[in-house]
């Protein structure tokens, strides 16, 4: 539906991510989300290294 959620990500798994926001959290289901945007640059390593 668009609505935006803001917040850190505490954990992950195969099918949901809890997102804490203003000391609550929330349980999403990662089919329900399209976009991520990182608040800093996401530093991805090169697996050879």
């Amino acid at each position: 539906n668009g609505f935006q959620l803001k917040g850190l990500i505490k954990s992950y798994d195969n099918y949901t991510v809890l997102l804490e926001s203003d000391g609550k959290q929330q349980l999403i289901y990662k089919h329900a989300i399209s976009t991520y945007v990182p608040s800093k640059p996401v530093i991805l390593k090169d697996e050879t290294e």
